[in-house]
C-alpha cells in the first residue's frame, strides 16, 4: 500500500486515490527506479518491479502493447495466469484475497510477490478491494522503459552505469 501511496503522491492523485495507464506513463523513471531499488535492496532482490518483469517474461514473449489499453479478463493468456501463480497471487485457479497475501511470512513468499497495487473495484458488483494484475496496470508499469535492462552489447553496457550521469 505504501508504494501505491507514493505513486499517487508523485502524480498528485492522492485526493481521487487512483490513476490509470495514461497517468502512470507520466511517473518519472527516476522515481520508479528509486522505488524499485528500495524493494530490491530490502528484500535481497526477491521483490520489486524488475523481479516481476523477469517472472512475467519467463512465460510471455514481451510486454509490448500494455501501455495502449487496459487488459480484460477474457484477454488473459496462460502466461498471465502462470505469472500470478508464480508470484503467489493465484492458488489452485483461485485469486487470493488481499488479506491472504504473504504479509506475515515474507521470507517464504515467492519471488516477485510484492509490490502489489490495491484499489477499490466494482466489476459490476459491490465495491471490493482488488489488486495485482486484474486491470492491466501492472503490466503497463512493467513495460516501461525504466525496467528494460540494456542489451549485452548496447552502448549503455559498454559505458557502464549511465544512471549516475542523469542524476
Amino acid at each position: 500500500m505504501i508504494t501505491g501511496e507514493i505513486l499517487l503522491h508523485i502524480l498528485d492523485r492522492t485526493e481521487p486515490g487512483w490513476f490509470d495507464i495514461e497517468l502512470q506513463q507520466q511517473i518519472p523513471c527516476k522515481e520508479l527506479k528509486k522505488i524499485d531499488k528500495l524493494w530490491l535492496r530490502y528484500s535481497k532482490k526477491r521483490f520489486g518491479f524488475t523481479v516481476q518483469r523477469q517472472v512475467f517474461l519467463k512465460y510471455n514473449e514481451s510486454l509490448e502493447g500494455y501501455n495502449e489499453e487496459e487488459l480484460k479478463f477474457k484477454d488473459w493468456t496462460t502466461g498471465h495466469k502462470q505469472f500470478a501463480t508464480d508470484v503467489g497471487w493465484l492458488k489452485d485457479e483461485k485469486w487470493l484475497n488481499y488479506s491472504e497475501l504473504a504479509w506475515n511470512n515474507l521470507e517464504e513468499a515467492p519471488k516477485g510477490h510484492l509490490p502489489i497495487a490495491a484499489r477499490i473495484c466494482t466489476f459490476g458488483q459491490k465495491p471490493i478491494m482488488c489488486w495485482g494484475i486484474r486491470t492491466g496496470l501492472r503490466f503497463s508499469l512493467l513495460s516501461r522503459e525504466c525496467f528494460i535492462p540494456p542489451e549485452k552489447n548496447s552502448w549503455m553496457k559498454r559505458f557502464g552505469n549511465f544512471d549516475r550521469f542523469l542524476e
